[in-house]
């Protein structure tokens, strides 16, 4: 996907695929566009208001907003017989020590957030061969979606943007945006 329609934050907030959620979603991720190969192209909400952690679990993210997201946004995909591991960390990672269930402290401290890094991990083979089976286009695609709609949930002040996808261990690609350069997709298989 070209960098140059991905110049700034904003362009990132303002896609149209985000303008379709209503604007009481702000707290809403959604996964629009979600692989062809994986869900078709059905809107998916992952969260419709702050997250309900029950306590800060450190295996999915370095703070408990990013924690709570990671494990709202995994919950959502497995429900869709998509089954990741999903880990997020973002910067500053003190914005986050929140509580979760505060929905002012939650949208004010994803605001805050100037840089997220998602890790995708497969071990299911389905999930593998779901997500590969229309190539990296769609893999991309994919994993744009996924930024976009923790994007439309209030992290409006990101500029580096990362995610990692491994399956069984060994590191398959990473997606890159940045509002200088825009989206970049690298498949690795292994590979620096």
């Amino acid at each position: 996907m070209g960098g140059s329609r991905w110049h700034n934050a904003a362009a990132l907030m303002s896609l149209t695929p985000l303008r379709r959620l209503a604007p009481r979603l702000v707290l809403a991720l959604a996964l629009l566009g979600v692989g062809a190969g994986l869900a078709g192209c059905e809107q998916v909400q992952v969260i419709s208001s702050a997250p309900v952690a029950a306590g800060y679990d450190a295996k999915k993210g370095n703070n408990p907003l990013a924690a709570a997201d990671a494990a709202s946004l995994q919950e959502a995909l497995r429900v869709r017989s998509q089954v990741w591991t999903i880990r997020i960390d973002t910067t500053p990672a003190a914005a986050g020590s929140i509580d979760v269930k505060n929905a002012t402290a939650v949208r004010a401290a994803r605001g805050k957030m100037t840089a997220l890094v998602m890790t995708l991990t497969a071990n299911a083979q389905a999930t593998i061969e779901g997500f590969s089976s229309r190539g990296s286009q769609d893999e991309q695609l994919y994993a744009e979606s996924l930024i976009q709609a923790i994007a439309q949930a209030g992290y409006t002040g990101l500029h580096d943007i990362h995610v990692e996808v491994y399956f069984n261990g060994s590191h398959h690609a990473t997606l890159a945006w940045t509002a200088t350069t825009g989206f970049t997709y690298k498949v690795l298989d292994g590979k620096p």
